[in-house]
């Protein structure tokens, strides 16, 4: 199975890493090529409670790739996307068109955060070729070749249109996947409710993710103030009804899930927190922004996320 990883952020770099350890065909597709150059000269590196290895890995920008047209037997089984959601533009898009309509077997595997990416990617693929992921690996990029794995999650992986025609073709060709993930130390579940699981994470990053980037403070800190639980709780709420509005259905012990989060990883800064320390643009409008515009849909009003919204980003327009 031929995979390439596109995107050499934190959670790129760890799946490129872990897969061709495991012995996989992957390769690793890089915005600049200062990256890709770093790579393919050392491996990446990667760091854990274990200890530090270096992996050798084929890394290329993704501008010095050959067309998809002209690509062949060379063409990708699998594409795993790890791009931000600001990351995903039309280019990218236009080229994912052409790489699908060129290589009939290719497959995507959207691992963003948020919503509101499935939609732009279904109107470049088939539902056949669009699946997603649910990530709770933790990661953090520590150069451009080397990334700290923070603490093993769960992968859970499923069609972006779970119903209708082909569905058991689909379940097939997930499993596949799914053992090629295990295989590389990734603990990896089939999901039949994605848009569920994706909706449960976005609430808990619309709950952590933009207060710590408010505030400037690790996720376990959070939940060592009265004052903030309250916020926290009401932040949730919101976003369970409006998840609820839109046909999700959310686990009634969601609440002790985020803490369990803050608690588990009380050092990590959030993605959020770290995009405004290093100047980058955040995600803010596929988190809590999607709570928003999913809000205005359902006519439902949520003045916590909406005040949230505002101050991160005056705080992006600032820094």
């Amino acid at each position: 199975m031929r995979i390439w990883v596109l995107g050499g952020g934190a959670i790129g770099l760890l799946y490129a890493a872990k897969l061709r350890a495991s012995g996989a065909d992957v390769m690793l597709l890089t915005r600049t090529r200062e990256q890709a150059a770093k790579i393919a000269a050392s491996g990446i590196e990667v760091c854990d409670e274990k200890g530090s290895w270096n992996i050798p890995c084929v890394s290329i920008a993704v501008d010095d790739l050959t067309q998809p047209g002209e690509l062949g037997e060379e063409a990708p089984e699998w594409i795993l996307l790890t791009v931000k959601q600001y990351g995903i533009t039309e280019r990218m898009l236009a080229w994912l068109n052409s790489l699908g309509q060129a290589s009939p077997r290719m497959k995507l595997l959207a691992m963003q955060n948020g919503l509101g990416h499935l939609e732009r990617l279904a109107a470049h693929l088939p539902p056949e070729r669009l699946y997603a992921a649910v990530v709770s690996e933790g990661a953090l990029r520590t150069g451009p070749a080397s990334v700290q794995h923070t603490g093993s999650g769960v992968t859970k992986i499923g069609a972006a249109a779970p119903d209708g025609e082909g569905e058991m073709q689909r379940r097939r060709t997930l499993r596949d996947l799914q053992k090629v993930l295990q295989n590389a130390g990734f603990e990896s579940i089939l999901s039949k409710q994605l848009i569920d699981d994706l909706w449960h994470k976005l609430i808990i990053n619309s709950v952590i993710n933009p207060l710590t980037a408010l505030l400037g403070i690790p996720n376990g800190e959070l939940i060592e103030h009265q004052s903030l639980l309250t916020v926290m709780r009401q932040l949730m709420e919101e976003a369970r009804t409006v998840a609820a509005r839109s046909g999700a259905q959310t686990d009634d012990s969601i609440w002790e899930s985020i803490l369990e989060v803050c608690r588990r990883t009380a050092s990590n800064r959030s993605s959020m927190l770290q995009d405004l320390e290093a100047g980058r643009p955040t995600e803010l409008r596929w988190i809590n922004g999607a709570v928003v515009e999913a809000a205005r849909r359902c006519g439902l009003s949520v003045p916590t996320h909406e005040t949230i919204l505002q101050l991160v980003q005056a705080k992006e327009r600032i820094r």
